[in-house]
């Protein structure tokens, strides 16, 4: 279903903008409703998680989006957004001084990497201690299914000059892939940040925004792969279906239990990766550091 609006709802506040023009129907009420559900339903398991990213002999502070996951305190995040890289380049950075915002907590919660998967462009960040009442949360083994033409909604937090509210992001299902991998390729909107939870305009667990190579043999530098021709939707980003992040969080959690690092059996000697921490991948609406 082709949009004639674009909306970005706030929780306690909504924005619309409308396209005017003979014959194109403005946006229900019914369209606008699908953010509101949402929000009310997951924005308080949307957090930040802040570090410090340690590069050579440099630090910075940085932050990155996170989604609870389990009511204990184990939150997914972007792997690339906490310090990694994508494919199978080795790590160049290292977050440390991992803290949680969690609601209206400004000095957050200290916490730890237990697990990434490269791959996937996943990590795990477990609290240290177990959140004193039970957090708000999404189980990725209970996400949804989706198919082409369904529309969701994608939940984001900015930063701490905007009180760092949960905002809406409506997209639609443009189309379903199966390779490289299981990936949903969203349409209708601009899904411009990795690591964010997306839902089913009910509110069903979806997936979550992710970056994916291009195309062509991971074993070959970029700039020499034949990927053949290359559209948007090849370079934007995708997301990463619930049952796919299910599987992910069941292997780096028992890799953590088993004091394995996740992938480490096919670990190889260390090649450039193909996107380091701070630098834009290759494609579009991937910004190095989020405003």
């Amino acid at each position: 279903m082709l949009k004639s609006a674009f909306a970005v709802a706030a929780v306690g506040a909504s924005l619309t903008f409308s396209t005017v023009g003979v014959g194109l129907p403005t946006q229900s009420r019914a369209e606008e409703s699908a953010i509101a559900t949402v929000l009310s339903k997951h924005a308080g398991s949307v957090v930040t998680v802040k570090f410090l990213l340690a590069m050579q002999e440099n630090e910075r502070e940085a932050e990155a989006g996170g989604l609870v996951i389990d009511p204990a305190g184990l939150i997914l995040v972007s792997n690339l957004e906490i310090g990694g890289s994508i494919g199978r380049g080795r790590e160049s950075a290292q977050a440390k001084e991992i803290r949680v915002l969690i609601g209206d907590d400004t000095q957050g919660l200290p916490a730890k990497i237990i697990g990434r998967d490269t791959e996937l462009e996943l990590a795990w960040v477990q609290l240290d201690k177990p959140a004193e009442k039970p957090l708000a949360f999404v189980d990725p083994a209970k996400g949804v299914t989706v198919k082409v033409g369904d529309e969701l909604v994608a939940i984001d937090r900015m930063n701490k000059y905007y009180d760092r509210v949960a905002v809406g992001l409506e997209l639609e299902v443009g189309g379903l892939t199966t390779k490289p991998r299981n990936l949903i390729i969203p349409s209708g909107g601009p899904l411009q940040w990795i690591g964010l939870p997306v839902f089913s305009e009910s509110g069903g667990f979806v997936g979550v925004s992710v970056v994916q190579p291009v195309g062509g043999d991971e074993d070959e530098p970029m700039a020499q792969r034949n990927m053949g021709r290359v559209s948007p939707f090849d370079r934007g980003l995708k997301v990463l279906p619930a049952a796919e992040v299910a599987s992910a969080t069941a292997r780096a959690i028992e890799a953590h239990k088993s004091g394995k690092e996740l992938g480490a059996e096919e670990a190889k000697p260390a090649a450039k990766p193909e996107v380091q921490p701070g630098e834009k991948p290759e494609g579009d609406g991937m910004p190095g550091e989020k405003p």
